[in-house]
């Protein structure tokens, strides 16, 4: 009984050893085996990393099939998720706002338009009210910066202007006397009183801007007159009296002279100004007549500087 113990011991010894032998059914028979065995595990890990929410990076080379799958498809989330987050956070180009306006045209005075010294001119700007926000006439046009040009500084629209619709503003304006160029910046105000400017920024201006050119000395008008327009009685000699006031734009010299119906002129003649301004000149024509009816006329010429006839009249002689 001794002897069977020992030998009982020993075969059970065999036993456990051979289990942990390598088994011969699952050892794979060749390199290629071993890679999609390798590449069967590497999936199920990945599967089972994805259930619970972890992102796998692939460490396998490029030949790897399953590995070119992973990345692409890697790749793909990625791109989704940075475009959902670009559209997250980049504001809107389409945000609506209540007062915004777009600059359409100058109606009048595009800009550099040259003008004279003191003189008066209406400049029109047309806007677009690209807001959602009606404008009333409770908005206006106010003056923002640079030259006024003695406008009025603030000056209402002309009426109401909803979404979408074009109004034409316009201001009254004065050149200013010294040469140069002039700019005049304008805002829009709301009824509330919140001042805004154009485009997407709402902060640009519209504007003028003009020329202000040295002006020439020149006779701007003449203003003629005559006595006695109508005459009736001897006509042995008449005498008519022909005067005009003539008109200056700045200090000069004028030299005119009168041409008459009756191919007479009377001599050169001249007048000083010692600013700009008027002054009167005169003239006495003598006629003499047979018994009859006669007309004719009498016009001051610009010598200079315009060189120009101005302000004919006429009379009308009863000869007895």
């Amino acid at each position: 009984m001794k002897k069977i113990l020992p030998i009982f011991f020993f075969i059970f010894y065999l036993s456990l050893s051979a289990c942990n032998l390598p088994d011969s059914q699952i050892t794979p028979t060749n390199a290629a085996d071993a890679v999609y065995t390798a590449a069967a595990q590497t999936v199920s890990a990945q599967l089972t990393a994805g259930a619970i929410g972890q992102v796998s990076v692939s460490t396998q080379t490029p030949n790897n099939p399953i590995s070119t799958v992973e990345s692409s498809a890697t790749s793909t989330l990625g791109n989704t998720a940075q475009s959902q987050n670009t559209q997250t956070s980049a504001p809107s180009a389409t945000a609506q706002v209540c007062d915004r306006a777009d600059f359409v045209q100058d109606v009048t005075i595009p800009d550099g338009t040259v003008v004279s010294p003191g003189d008066k001119f209406t400049k029109t700007w047309r806007l677009r009210n690209t807001g959602t926000c009606t404008w009333t006439t409770g908005y206006a046009a106010v003056f923002d910066r640079d030259n006024l040009m003695g406008a009025l500084a603030v000056v209402p629209l002309p009426n109401t202007v909803p979404p979408g619709q074009t109004v034409d503003i316009s201001v009254e304006l004065t050149a200013p006397n010294n040469p140069g160029k002039y700019t005049g910046n304008w805002k829009l105000r709301n009824d509330k009183g919140t001042v805004f400017g154009l485009g997407s920024t709402l902060d640009k201006p519209f504007y003028v801007v003009i020329e202000v050119a040295a002006t020439l000395f020149a006779v701007t008008g003449v203003t003629p007159s005559i006595d006695p327009a109508t005459f009736t009685g001897a006509c042995n000699p008449v005498s008519i009296k022909f005067k005009a006031d003539i008109r200056v734009n700045k200090a000069g010299t004028v030299q005119y002279h009168w041409e008459f119906s009756d191919s007479t002129n009377s001599p050169v003649a001249s007048v000083t100004y010692t600013e700009a301004g008027t002054k009167s000149i005169e003239y006495v024509l003598t006629i003499k007549k047979d018994p009859g009816s006669y007309t004719g006329w009498g016009v001051v010429y610009i010598d200079d500087p315009n060189h120009q006839e101005f302000g004919k009249v006429n009379y009308t002689l009863t000869c007895q």
